[in-house]
């Protein structure tokens, strides 16, 4: 069987946004999600940013921060996912995190990189974006 990477990283999303809303399996989704949106984001044109190449330069512009890109993405913006796939050095043996926010903030930059390749939104698609717009009305004030 051959498949696409691009067939891959839909699928992969696809089944994080299922676990997310029918399953409440926020952990397999942020890991689902975080591999599509590699995904997804390698395969935008060269030049053009991912999602998270364009939160971090707005986070880092925005609020000033004196620490790199690298240095955001894995202390803040990837800490949970690469917590989630590897062991590490750390002698840790619990993290702390928020699984459903997190999983939403992983979700939202796969949809974006997903949405900016222009690719036809399938049903299962709609309904992550529809999830993002329900949590944007919710984080202003105006719940539907």
């Amino acid at each position: 069987m051959q498949l696409a990477k691009l067939d891959a990283g839909k699928i992969q999303l696809e089944t994080a946004i299922e676990l997310h809303l029918d399953k409440r399996a926020y952990i397999s989704a942020i890991a689902l999600a975080g591999a599509a949106e590699e995904i997804l984001g390698k395969a935008l044109p060269s030049g053009q940013q991912t999602a998270k190449q364009e939160l971090s330069q707005a986070l880092l512009t925005k609020y000033q921060l004196t620490i790199t890109e690298k240095e955001l993405s894995d202390r803040y913006l990837n800490k949970t996912r690469n917590n989630l796939k590897h062991i590490g050095d750390s002698s840790a043996t619990h993290i702390e995190i928020e699984p459903e926010s997190e999983s939403l903030g992983m979700l939202a930059r796969a949809l974006t990189n997903y949405i900016m390749l222009s690719l036809p939104p399938s049903p299962v698609i709609k309904r992550g974006l529809a999830l993002l717009e329900k949590a944007y009305q919710k984080s202003v004030g105006k719940s539907t």
